[in-house]
């Protein structure tokens, strides 16, 4: 997609998975915009532009970019555990202006309050008519207001026997300091999520559908980011 983008001059490239409920986006310039991103650009937009208002919903294993922008706009965060029926309920229940994950579900209120690939695309080219400006533009600009981040999913292939001995450590560990960082909270929503005092934090959970274990990281900078993941991998996988 990024090679027939650029090879046609396209001033944007989507793609979506088989059952068209996810989206991958790719600029002009071959750059990728991860799910994290797209729900930060979204999130800005239907604030910015489009004038909604209220509660915006995320699973745990979601960037707290949003909750940066949720806290300068005056928005609560409703935090929900990895699958999208529990943003769903949040759209439909609490009503919601936007709801999704970082695997790449993304809806608004009004729509249908399930993850729609095709919606989203529909979504991000409006954004980007409405505004005149290009997506890298755009998130150019929340970071500066708001601050980098560096966002990372790491996969762990394990065993049965491993990972009942990883969930045993999983239920103890309450580390007081992670990365030279103050452990400020614990979340045990949905696996296990440590957050910094920096606003840097890291989520272990088991995987419901094959023997993985994920870990989820976010961080102020890249070598913050390697640095708790390392110290999480041999915490509760050395």
């Amino acid at each position: 997609l990024r090679q027939q983008v650029q090879a046609d001059g396209a001033d944007l490239g989507v793609a979506l998975d088989g059952d068209a409920d996810r989206l991958g986006v790719i600029d002009p310039d071959g750059r990728y915009y991860s799910p994290n991103e797209i729900l930060t650009l979204f999130m800005e937009y239907l604030l910015q532009e489009r004038g909604c208002r209220g509660a915006v919903a995320r699973t745990v294993a979601t960037t707290h970019m949003l909750d940066r922008l949720a806290e300068h706009y005056g928005c609560p965060v409703l935090e929900t555990p990895v699958g999208f029926k529990y943003i769903g309920q949040a759209l439909r229940e609490q009503n919601a202006f936007l709801g999704g994950e970082e695997s790449g579900g993304v809806s608004i209120n009004g729509h249908l309050p399930e993850k729609d690939g095709i919606f989203a695309a529909l979504l991000f080219i409006e954004m980007l008519a409405k505004t005149g400006q290009t997506a890298a533009a755009l998130l150019d600009s929340i970071k500066e207001r708001f601050g980098p981040v560096y966002t990372e999913r790491l996969d762990l292939r394990t065993t049965a026997a491993d990972k009942t001995a990883v969930m045993e450590k999983m239920a103890h560990w309450q580390p007081p300091i992670l990365a030279g960082r103050e452990v400020a909270a614990v979340n045990r929503l949905d696996g296990l999520k440590l957050i910094l005092d920096n606003g840097s934090w890291c989520l272990v959970r088991p995987s419901g559908t094959e023997p993985v274990f994920r870990i989820y990281t976010e961080a102020a900078s890249e070598a913050e980011k390697t640095l708790i993941q390392n110290e999480v991998k041999k915490s509760l996988f050395g």
